[in-house]
């Protein structure tokens, strides 16, 4: 698949590649009679010019980009009383990531892959990855490029603390000027549109590197 694409219209920072609208299912096998090279269990392509033929100067066409449709963020802190609330959080929708975890399938079944990686057989008609098959490459499926891309559409709230300052008739007694105790989370909720980059960090393009994790902060300041 070609990135940074110079297509009319479209941001450079796009992807021009075949179009994944599925796996191909048992059921489909009157419209699987039309295109002799693909069976059940294997992708399913547009087929953009319906010659019923899927190839490569014909069926290829932009399917995203990098930079998102709109972003939103929100930064600030509410106070009230002794209590203070700090609130982070930000969008990026309508964008395209490159899922470099999604690229460890092997349909062979050797080697390490996600746990979560849902792939079709006759039982498990899912439409997210194909039929696994022994000593078989993922490069031999035709329009595997596909599996990469990922809507990468999400809604983060990244940080959120509360905190609670102690009066000051209070903490003048035990000689400290200001005493305030704190909780602090972080990625305390993040909604992804694609399931398949819920367990990782879409804010990093759902990087291996960078997993999707939860962090919750207590603490203290005191000032003498």
């Amino acid at each position: 698949p070609e990135t940074n694409s110079l297509l009319i219209g479209y941001p450079i920072q796009s992807f021009y590649t075949y179009k994944k609208t599925g796996i191909w299912q048992i059921a489909d096998s009157a419209e699987l009679a039309i295109y002799t090279d693909f069976e059940p269990g294997e992708i399913r392509l547009a087929d953009l010019n319906n010659d019923s033929v899927i190839d490569a100067t014909n069926d290829r066409t932009y399917i995203g980009s990098r930079v998102p449709d709109w972003t939103l963020g929100f930064q600030n802190t509410f106070n009230y009383k002794c209590f203070d609330l700090s609130v982070y959080f930000l969008a990026r929708w309508g964008q395209m990531i490159e899922n470099e975890l999604l690229a460890r399938y092997n349909p062979s079944g050797t080697g390490n892959g996600p746990a979560y990686i849902d792939y079709w057989t006759p039982e498990n008609p899912t439409n997210d990855f194909p039929q696994p098959r022994p000593g078989m490459n993922l490069n031999e499926y035709t329009g595997y490029q596909t599996l990469y891309f990922v809507d990468g559409s999400y809604f983060k709230v990244k940080n959120v603390t509360l905190g609670f300052t102690l009066p000051q008739k209070l903490s003048s007694k035990v000689f400290i000027d200001r005493a305030r105790i704190y909780v602090t989370a972080s990625n305390l909720l993040v909604i992804t549109k694609s399931h398949l980059v819920k367990y990782y960090d879409p804010e990093n393009k759902g990087s291996e590197k960078f997993p999707m994790s939860k962090q919750i902060v207590f603490g203290i300041n005191v000032d003498f």
